[in-house]
């Protein structure tokens, strides 16, 4: 297993660019970035994030007509997310064969505070096929599996380091956490008919 985090492909960028939105001003251009992609706000129940593909395998993507205690969406001219409100801003930024995103939360002091920085590496067809995710202490690297073009399995690995958020190197020595695998199967009506609940890292 490699020793650093940046040891991993998915990781190099990601390490930088996380440090990089440490800089002042650097969260509030996302932001700001993101939210101006906004074409269409859109609601629902729950929050439909790109990078966990399997809720809407589980659940369908439904959107509701009620404003009111549902999760605002903001969506591109591509009908792609770009923007979640909630308690956490969640952000993203589209580029081909990869999203960008940060999530975050606004301080007492209020300054964003950077929650996590992701990578979600994707397909042709735009589903994902490696999530990367940073936070100060501990990262995750999520892969799916697809199998006749459904997802079949999720092969997700924490891992813990040090303080990736107070040091300009990227250095990281890491020692994994934990490793989940799940798996998906499908009924004869193609619905998922077991698979992972609504996990996620962090």
């Amino acid at each position: 297993m490699p020793e650093y985090l940046h040891d991993f492909p998915a990781f190099g960028p990601l390490t930088a660019w996380y440090q990089e939105l440490k800089s002042e001003g650097r969260i509030d251009q996302f932001l700001s970035n993101a939210k101006s992609e906004v074409v269409e706000w859109k609601h629902a129940e729950f929050a439909w994030y790109p990078e966990i593909p399997f809720a809407e395998e589980l659940y369908g993507r439904k959107w509701s007509k009620e404003t009111s205690d549902t999760i605002p969406h903001g969506l591109d001219s591509q009908g792609r997310l770009v923007f979640l409100e909630q308690l956490l801003i969640t952000a993203y930024c589209h580029h081909p064969n990869l999203i960008q995103c940060v999530k975050v939360l606004r301080s007492p002091r209020g300054n964003w505070d950077l929650q996590a920085a992701t990578h979600i590496l994707v397909n042709e067809d735009g589903k994902p096929l490696h999530v990367a995710n940073i936070m100060d202490y501990r990262s995750s690297l999520n892969t799916f599996e697809y199998e006749d073009g459904r997802l079949a399995r999720l092969i997700s690995t924490n891992f813990e380091h040090p303080n990736i958020g107070h040091t300009d190197s990227t250095e990281l020595p890491i020692q994994e956490s934990d490793r989940l695998t799940k798996e998906f199967v499908y009924n004869s009506d193609g619905h998922v008919e077991s698979g992972p609940e609504a996990y996620w890292s962090y």
